[in-house]
């Protein structure tokens, strides 16, 4: 897109399209995508696990070594130490409820010589042989806390020594682990499950307990849990994944079990497989999703000891002028669901030049009033609005002025006298985004941008006078202002300059490192992101809104200075020349809005690069002078080529949430261009 201060003849057409703007382009608008919280049919919020025999290997043949080592018969411990001693208040019992030692219940039990050797040899080879946890029983602890469901330990346990327990097992994965030696007391009694689930914080009805005692698993049900009786893994994950009804097999790091929308025919992959690859698939797949990337689908494929990875390229609808850009394309669109732990805020889904808008500011002049004072026109605004690279402003403007001018937008325009009270009214957030925080934009932004307000910038900004070619609906033209073919309006493209880049790459830098920490991969560093609840993400919705903010009192400033260049060619004053702002719209923003969503209505972080705001009739956030129109829409064009002002939709509210294009897009890139 290429642009000039001044384009001759230059045509705005005002269009009000029935439906999702088509225009001229044939394309409908944009795509977006919402992240979703992982549900289920179950009622299921908890799986609690025994040790031994279980998530460790079962203690019995370490019984049986010990006891072969001694030249006895198979069983002679648990007849004559475990049996024999096993109520709460006998050697075994205080054992497992942590009143003793081993090398104290060793004395307790007064065992003859051979014995108590036999006994010292089975804990050494519990303790030495039996460390190392059944891998597909760690693969289903893992799958389990992926999909949130809250995992716990609970063992019958005893004490190394007065503060060290048995406990071989990586405490991390679990949520609560109760051991029977630190809470003094042990299973199948009912206390220490009561204690469970107190800590657990869930009802007995949400939980399943896993064990290979019968008697454990008994106790459990009769409280009310659901139980599974552990005979081997393979059969203790099917009956749970048919408890739970999902997948519970082939964790990697990052993985969930594929949501419903996502899911595909496994059947026809597996037959891929075997004919391309001739690979063995009778056996089945193991498919999971990795938990990012949901604008690309991606999956975790596992056929035997083969592992693959898959992407699914996403249904979208492209804007009209959709484009190749940093991060996120030019013309996008993304949604994320607030009320979403997981939801994320990108600033390469809001753009560098951050409220990046257009504005339209309409006259009572003609072409043929114009036509005389081209030249004049021309070199009057040039030399009112500072150009290019590194222009600086004319408006004065200190420090403390930019603070304020990043929490107040177009309201601190208005108190120093360069904007109109009804200039408010038609702008896009009313000019103003009330949760900004100048204190999260930094230094090194703060000088980049103080010199700045006021200045056009370069590339594909510019301010140039326009004429009105064709009225395509006489009622919505009238309410802005338009009201014949000829008429004059001047059009602003332009955003927040130095200081909404410098506080993009201030985020993009924090957020990498946010990403790292909370284990978020992206495909491209320029889409680096954070969750919007955290810090991160706070801090940049806050340095957005003011750089937002700089956006609308630079656009303000340069109204200000066109109204003055204009009454000094035409010896009149602006308010008699009817220099009014029709609308001003932003195209590179993330904003909370409400939106329906599957029939229901959801707040979302929308965010918008390259595309615009496009609200219906009667919608609340709309000024009362559009409320029968919709939100006016302003679509810039080329040299070449016409703008449009168009008019938001309810089909475009509903497959859009709300947004359209907001250029011409680009045949060339920057560098060619």
């Amino acid at each position: 897109m290429t642009s000039a201060l001044l384009r001759s003849n230059f045509t705005v057409k005002f269009l009000l399209p029935r439906g999702v703007s088509y225009g001229k382009y044939g394309l409908k608008s944009s795509y977006y995508l919402v992240r979703e919280c992982r549900s289920y049919k179950h009622t299921v919020k908890g799986v609690v696990f025994d040790m031994g025999g279980v998530v460790l290997p079962s203690p019995f043949p370490a019984l049986g070594k010990a006891e072969k080592d001694f030249g006895l018969p198979s069983g002679t411990i648990a007849q004559m130490v475990i049996k024999k001693y096993s109520d709460d208040n006998g050697p075994w019992g205080v054992l497992e409820k942590g009143e003793v030692t081993i090398d104290e219940f060793q004395e307790k039990l007064k065992l003859p010589s051979m014995m108590t050797k036999l006994l010292a040899r089975f804990f050494d080879t519990m303790h030495t042989g039996y460390t190392e946890p059944l891998p597909e029983m760690i693969d289903l602890i893992k799958c389990l806390r992926a999909e949130g469901i809250l995992v716990a330990l609970l063992t019958n346990n005893w004490l190394l020594d007065k503060e060290n327990t048995f406990m071989p097992l990586d405490r991390s994965l679990f949520d609560q682990i109760i051991e029977s030696a630190r809470v003094n007391c042990r299973k199948p009694g009912e206390k220490i499950y009561n204690l469970t689930l107190e800590k657990l914080g869930i009802d007995a009805a949400e939980v399943i307990f896993i064990d290979d005692m019968a008697r454990n698993v008994e106790t459990a049900k009769s409280l009310g849990w659901q139980g599974i009786e552990f005979k081997t893994s393979k059969q203790t994950i099917e009956d749970l994944e048919k408890i739970l009804g999902i997948p519970l097999q082939g964790y990697v790091r990052g993985s969930v079990v594929v949501k419903e929308k996502l899911k595909f025919d496994t059947k026809s992959l597996a037959e891929y497989l075997k004919k391309t690859l001739n690979m063995e698939t009778d056996g089945g797949l193991i498919v999971r999703q990795f938990e990012h990337g949901q604008s690309n689908p991606t999956y975790y494929i596992k056929c035997d000891d083969a592992e693959f990875v898959l992407r699914k390229k996403p249904k979208s609808v492209g804007l009209p002028d959709v484009h190749s850009g940093y991060g996120f394309a030019i013309g996008n669109m993304a949604a994320f669901d607030m009320n979403d732990p997981n939801a994320v805020v990108s600033p390469g889904g809001v753009g560098f030049d951050i409220n990046c808008g257009v504005r339209l500011i309409r006259t009572n002049l003609d072409e043929k009033d114009v036509a005389p004072w081209k030249e004049q026109l021309a070199q009057s605004l040039f030399n009112h609005i500072p150009v290019g690279v590194g222009s600086k402003g004319i408006i004065p403007m200190t420090a403390k002025d930019l603070e304020e001018a990043l929490e107040m937008g177009i309201d601190w325009s208005l108190r120093e006298g360069y904007a109109w009270a009804e200039d408010k009214e038609h702008c896009e957030e009313y000019g103003r985004m009330l949760q900004a925080d100048s204190s999260k934009v930094s230094p090194r932004a703060k000088k980049r941008g103080l010199p700045q307000l006021g200045t056009l910038g370069a590339g594909n900004h510019y301010a140039e006078i326009q004429v009105v070619d064709e009225i395509f609906d006489n009622f919505a033209a009238k309410k802005m202002g338009v009201d014949h073919i000829g008429q004059v309006c001047v059009m602003i493209h332009s955003g927040s300059r130095g200081l909404g880049h410098q506080v993009a790459t201030d985020a993009l830098v924090s957020m990498e490192k946010a990403m790292k920490r909370d284990e978020i991969t992206v495909n491209d560093r320029q889409l680096a992101c954070a969750t919007i609840g955290s810090q991160e993400g706070k801090d940049y919705l806050k340095g957005m809104a003011a750089a937002a903010n700089y956006a609308w009192v630079n656009r303000s400033t340069m109204t200000f200075l066109t109204r003055q260049a204009f009454a000094k060619v035409f010896q009149s004053t602006p308010d008699d020349l009817d220099l009014h702002i029709i609308y001003d719209v932003s195209h590179n923003i993330a904003k909370v809005e409400q939106h329906m969503l599957d029939n229901k209505q959801k707040t979302l972080l929308v965010h918008r690069k390259g595309s615009t705001r496009a609200f219906p009739p009667h919608h609340p956030l709309i000024p009362v002078d559009y409320q029968l129109t919709g939100q006016p829409v302003l679509i810039g064009g080329t040299m070449g080529t016409c703008s449009y002002v168009l008019t938001g939709t309810e089909k475009g509210m509903s497959e859009t949430f709300g947004t359209t294009c907001h250029g011409a897009g680009r045949a060339l890139s920057r560098a060619k261009s």
